[in-house]
């Protein structure tokens, strides 16, 4: 028969097996029908709710980096780098006045020692 089409016929009960898949079994009541024609409407427009909360939390975010560029401008806030090598360097210095004063003290209790033994 040049009239069947399987594809035609089948479509409903594809329609409804791929519905159950994404949303529940709207059949059921599980599923909102409201629920069912948002998530459709975002599928085919392609947004979604990262791109949503993107969009609604970047002008928070963009308005905290101005005010943050504003406050380095006019000198209220500091910015304050650490570097590695720095730290490394402020170490090596808190050694070497260990030592030396380590040395001072030992030198200054023999001058003693030999100063009260003569």
């Amino acid at each position: 028969d040049k009239e069947f089409d399987i594809g035609q016929l089948s479509q409903p009960f594809v329609e409804e097996l791929t519905d159950q898949a994404r949303y529940g079994d709207v059949m059921a009541g599980s599923v909102n029908p409201t629920t069912k024609a948002i998530s459709q409407f975002g599928s085919l427009t392609g947004l979604n709710s990262e791109d949503i909360n993107t969009a609604v939390t970047s002008p928070r975010k963009i308005a905290y980096l101005e005010e943050t560029v504003r406050a380095m401008e006019q000198g209220s806030l500091k910015i304050r780098v650490r570097s590695l090598e720095n730290e490394n360097q402020l170490a090596r210095m808190e050694i070497t006045q260990g030592q030396t004063t380590s040395l001072l003290l030992a030198s200054i209790f023999l001058n003693l020692g030999l100063t009260v033994s003569a």
